[in-house]
């Protein structure tokens, strides 16, 4: 009797033993991703050449190549809106994680768009712009994607700095009560850049400038 009892309670024990290694399952994938971590898929691509929402090449005589870093701290989501109007549905980030940088590449002009959140973004804006007749210019700014699609600004926020090689050039500013951010552009002499940039050969790439872009501070567009 004492015998059978005893293994009737080892059995017993056995089961609670097994109940509670279950009772606790190992953290989910969609669990670490609830809590903050982000897929490798979603990214930016590192480059050289620029890719994903970095990359808008199309035939034009101007355009800008170059890296941009995240210096901010914190990760930030980020494309090149470049030919898109603010009202159209935008496109869809890539993911840039604290001190890693990405390379891009954008005919015409290029307007990085830079935000905490993938979706309903609003953050810091870095333009470059060259009309092919002076110095390339850049400025910052904030925007906002919904709802409604707005840019912020001011008359020393829309004001465009001349960029000069090798010289770092801070940018700041301010847009009504929301802060538009922080980020320093560098015009890099660099004859190469723009075909390893784009990973093409073409003719119309000749008098394309590399830019590298650091963003130091998101803002915000209220």
């Amino acid at each position: 009797m004492r015998l059978a009892l005893g293994c009737a309670l080892g059995a017993a024990l056995m089961l609670s033993a097994c109940g509670s290694s279950t009772a606790a399952p190992a953290e989910s994938p969609a669990t670490q991703v609830d809590a903050g971590a982000v897929a490798s898929a979603d990214a930016c691509p590192e480059g050289p050449p620029a890719g994903g929402p970095l990359a808008d090449v199309w035939v034009a005589f101007d355009g800008f190549v170059g890296t941009i870093v995240n210096d901010t701290g914190a990760g930030v989501w980020v494309s090149n809106d470049n030919g898109r109007p603010l009202e159209e549905t935008p496109r869809t980030p890539c993911f840039l994680d604290a001190g890693k940088s990405a390379a891009f590449a954008s005919s015409a002009r290029a307007l990085l768009s830079v935000s905490l959140t993938a979706t309903d973004r609003s953050g810091t804006r870095i333009e470059l712009w060259d009309r092919g007749d002076g110095d390339p210019t850049a400025r910052v700014s904030a925007f906002r994607q919904n709802p409604p699609a707005k840019n912020c600004g001011s008359p020393w926020v829309s004001w465009r700095k001349s960029l000069i090689v090798n010289e770092p050039l801070d940018l700041e500013a301010r847009a009504g009560t929301g802060y538009s951010g922080e980020a320093r552009v560098t015009l890099v002499d660099d004859q190469d850049a723009a075909r390893t940039f784009t990973g093409q050969d073409e003719r119309f790439l000749e008098e394309w400038r590399r830019v590298d872009v650091a963003v130091i501070q998101v803002g915000t567009c209220s």
